[in-house]
């Protein structure tokens, strides 16, 4: 038997450079990182739980 449940999550995530001065790609860039570490550890704490996140969608993602 297998058994397939869905599950909705909003993630919010703040990252701002430690560079002075930065400007708003360099800010970009460091929330695009964040934002792949906690997508990567999710997906590798599904695994060691022996769950699949397929499919996996992401619906939304910007910039605020």
């Amino acid at each position: 038997m297998r058994a397939v449940r869905a599950m909705a999550v909003r993630v919010l995530i703040y990252g701002q450079s430690p560079l002075s001065g930065a400007q708003r790609h360099e800010h970009e860039h460091e929330c695009e990182q964040l934002t792949d570490a906690a997508l990567c550890a999710l997906i590798e704490w599904f695994s060691e739980a022996g769950a699949s996140l397929v499919p996996f969608a992401v619906t939304e993602a910007r910039y605020v």
